[in-house]
């Protein structure tokens, strides 16, 4: 089993945790939430983890594949989808637990799959090639997206059963309006390869790409526009908003000899950036779960940004709070529920128990901890968790 957790106690000054899963070498490039508390990360190898608990632990799954997986997609917490090289596409109809490998019409890397309904299902990849299942995956149509030309389809995204769209290299993105069986390219103003793309209303939508390249649409695709998010060295590999205003990209830039990772987030529709994350390895996909951010990449890495309502201490229920943090010689604990039986636990990111106790007027003694990063979990005597969060001692 292995630990996530991150926290931010300040939207503009964002903390995150860093996970390496796997064996050395991996990486993982898409993930996707079922339900707030269910989600899957997957990547090289065949490598598919899930978490049950909102993210905060994740368990390797069995896929029985070796393909490099570059997407994966749930219609519910039980049926779901990752497609990747050698047009691997794998079911599973119980959260995970088996995996069935579907046969398409094809042999290269399909890059994306979305299942609309229990029968509906499409997935895109190499090529311009589009493919569209009325039958849960057990048989494929192929479209040609666009005949007269076969750029890779790095981002798709349907709407509801009609209406979707992909992203392509050469700054391209195309619509359907009958379900993937005609396309009509949209007009762009890029030609730099798109790589992810979200459509969180019916006229809104954001492409995003290499060399800082953001694309916005506000009539429904047909036309996008460029946004400046005022790094154009930026190489962005994932996109999602949740609604026409806020989201968050996620990439890479090269600096220094080597390439880091960066992650982008707006509150006005593209019109200003904060520069939450300009560190680390490169970012490949990133979601938004509720109040989280979870975004994955190389170097067996997963990071979550979790945006707390508090900017004093990190909130980790409405009425509890934790500060300082970073933390030194102590930290204090408020509450209106906090009475004489209240204990806690300080965890590393491994699970390793390293001090519990009661709590003393709200003050945890801290001088025999480590410098390092730690989960605080907060209980009453029975046993009923207040809430846990992240802390770091310096």
């Amino acid at each position: 089993m292995y630990l996530l957790w991150g926290v931010a106690t300040n939207p503009a000054h964002a903390q995150f945790t860093i996970l390496h899963m796997g064996a050395a070498g991996s990486s993982f490039e898409a993930i996707d939430f079922s339900s707030p508390d269910i989600g899957y990360a997957t990547g090289k190898d065949g490598s598919v983890f899930k978490t049950t608990d909102a993210g905060f632990y994740w368990d390797p799954l069995t896929t029985g594949s070796g393909a490099y997986l570059f997407d994966v997609s749930f219609l519910n917490d039980s049926v779901g989808f990752v497609s990747g090289g050698g047009a691997t596409v794998l079911k599973t109809i119980d959260g995970g637990a088996s995996w069935t490998p579907l046969t398409l019409p094809f042999t290269e890397c399909i890059y994306q799959v979305q299942p609309i309904t229990g029968s509906l299902v499409y997935a895109a990849g190499w090529g311009g090639n589009f493919f569209r299942s009325t039958d849960g995956g057990d048989n494929w149509t192929n479209i040609a997206i666009d005949p007269g030309w076969q750029g890779w389809v790095f981002g798709m995204e349907f709407r509801d059963a009609d209406t979707g769209f992909v992203a392509q290299a050469d700054g391209r993105i195309y619509k359907t309006v009958d379900g993937g069986l005609g396309w009509a390219q949209s007009s762009t103003s890029t030609t730099n390869t798109l790589r992810g793309i979200s459509m969180p209303s019916a006229t809104t939508g954001y492409a995003a790409g290499f060399f800082g390249t953001v694309q916005k649409s506000t009539n429904g695709g047909a036309a996008w526009t460029t946004v400046n998010t005022g790094y154009p060295n930026d190489s962005y590999y994932g996109v999602h908003f949740t609604d026409a205003d806020h989201g968050v990209i996620c990439g890479g830039f090269y600096s220094g000899g080597n390439w880091q990772g960066v992650i982008m987030r707006t509150g006005n529709g593209g019109s200003t950036w904060s520069r939450v994350l300009a560190s680390g390895p490169v970012l490949n996909g990133i979601t938004v779960n509720g109040a989280s951010t979870f975004a994955v990449g190389v170097i067996e890495v997963i990071q979550s940004d979790l945006f707390s309502t508090s900017v004093e201490g990190s909130v980790f229920e409405d009425h509890l709070s934790v500060f300082p943090n970073p933390f030194d010689d102590r930290i204090m604990i408020t509450s209106t529920d906090l009475g004489n039986n209240t204990l806690y636990q300080l965890f590393t990111l491994t699970g390793e128990l390293v001090l519990n106790g009661a709590l003393h007027n709200g003050t945890i003694d801290t001088q025999s901890v480590q410098a390092g990063c730690y989960v605080l979990q907060v209980h009453n005597a029975s046993g009923g968790s207040l809430g846990r969060t992240l802390v770091v001692k310096l």
